[in-house]
Parts: structure tokens; C-alpha cells; sequence
């Protein structure tokens, strides 16, 4: 999917649930209607649908059976470049430069567009989808379940540390770059205050405490083959 229909996608999605934005999937192209009209150019439009930096470092589309592909491609060198290059306009310069457009096309909004993208290729220690991915990639339309997300979470210190960094991203610049395309919506307290509220459960103690890493896996694994060869070994001796 391409950049542009990914960020009115989420923007789709901010106006009209904040609570389930932070970590809700974006919406198909198809459900998107007339939504970017009032925002792009028809150029930018042009300039965003043939480039081939929004084709392969920005699509949404992924699901259960292409999501190791397209992770792939996220982490590629080319990508990660695209991502951290802080000068748009080398990619889109009519989009960059274009009055009607340039508002979408900042740093703040690019960024929240990223984030949203790479979070659904997050893993744990034995390289599985982290709760959060699976549940964007497999159910991208529906509000998140927090405490069950959350609980899940902590059971991998990887995932725990990728739902951070993740949540950290979701900043009062990034909500007010919204509103700014937005002027109708205005954020409430609560809504604001969200991402903090994550953090703070996932930084707990309880949750920490809940974590399995792959050392810890390891030390099972090991103490299970000792206990193995100690039982042959009696087994020799009786």
C-alpha cells in the first residue's frame, strides 16, 4: 500500500477511535474511499503511487503468510536508509514541495507512519510474532484488547522492550501534527495520557516478572538433559 493511503488510513483511525490507534492496524486502500482528497494533490497522489519506496517499505499489506517476506524487505538496507534519511524530498520532491501536500509530508507524520508499519513485524526470543504484531496482522480493523495484549507481552522481555519502543514513539508532537491536519478533533486528556499508561504497566515489576527469555529457556533445556543423563546413568548402575 502506498504512503499516502497508509497515512489516511491512520489518521481514519485517530479521528475516529484514539484509544485504538496507538495500536490498531490501518485500513485496506478499498476502505479508504475519498478520504485523501482534501489533503494530496493529485500530483502527490501520482508521485506517491509510483514510487518505489512507498511499494516496498511502506505497504500494509501483510498477513499470516507473507508477514517473514515483507520483514525482510523492512529491515533491508535500502529501507532502513528510507526510514532514517530525515530529508523527504529526496524521495518525494513534488509531494515535499507541493502547498496542498507538504503538511503530510514532515517528519513528525512520516515517522508515526513507520513506526505503525514496522510494528507488526516485532519477535520474540525464538523468533515469533510478538502478541501485538499477531493481533495487527491478523485482526488489523479491530480495537485492542490492552490487558490481555499486555499480559501476553510480558511473557517475552523482547516483546515487552519492542512494545515500549514502540509506544514511546507515540508522542504529544506526532498527536498534534494530526490535529494540525485535523483542525475538528482535539485529543482528550485520557486520550493523550494513553501510551504513558502502557509504558508504565510494561516497565512494572509483575510484568517483568513474567518474562521467559531464551537464557531461560536454555537453562531449562539444559537442566532437563542433565537430569536425562543422570537418569540412564542409574538406570546403568541398578
Amino acid at each position: 500500500m502506498k504512503f499516502t493511503f497508509l497515512l489516511f488510513a491512520l489518521l481514519f483511525i485517530i479521528i475516529t477511535n484514539a484509544n485504538s490507534v496507538i495500536i490498531s492496524s490501518v485500513f485496506k486502500r478499498d476502505d479508504l474511499g475519498n478520504n485523501g482528497e482534501n489533503l494530496l494533490s493529485q500530483e502527490c497522489l501520482e508521485e506517491d503511487i509510483n514510487s518505489e519506496y512507498s511499494n516496498e517499505c511502506m505497504t500494509t499489506i501483510i498477513n499470516i503468510n507473507n508477514y517473514k517476506e515483507k520483514c525482510l524487505v523492512f529491515k533491508s538496507e535500502k529501507c532502513q536508509t528510507f526510514y532514517n534519511d530525515p530529508d523527504l524530498s529526496k524521495y518525494y520532491p513534488i509531494c515535499t514541495k507541493d502547498e496542498q501536500s507538504k503538511k503530510v509530508y514532515n517528519r513528525v507524520v512520516f515517522q508515526s507512519l513507520i513506526n505503525n508499519v514496522l510494528s507488526k513485524c516485532y519477535m520474540d526470543e525464538n523468533d515469533e510474532l510478538c502478541p501485538l504484531s499477531l493481533f495487527r496482522i491478523t485482526q488489523p480493523n479491530s480495537p485492542i484488547d490492552y490487558p490481555v495484549i499486555i499480559n501476553d507481552t510480558c511473557k517475552s522481555k523482547k516483546c515487552t522492550d519492542s512494545f515500549i519502543e514502540y509506544m514511546n514513539k507515540r508522542t504529544l508532537e506526532s498527536y498534534s501534527a494530526y490535529e494540525e491536519l485535523n483542525p475538528d478533533h482535539k485529543f482528550s486528556y485520557d486520550e493523550l495520557n494513553l501510551p504513558k499508561q502502557i509504558i508504565s504497566e510494561l516497565e512494572f515489576e509483575e510484568c517483568k516478572s513474567m518474562h521467559i527469555t531464551s537464557n531461560a529457556i536454555t537453562i531449562v533445556n539444559n537442566y532437563n538433559i542433565i537430569f536425562l543423563f543422570l537418569f540412564l546413568l542409574l538406570l546403568l548402575i541398578c
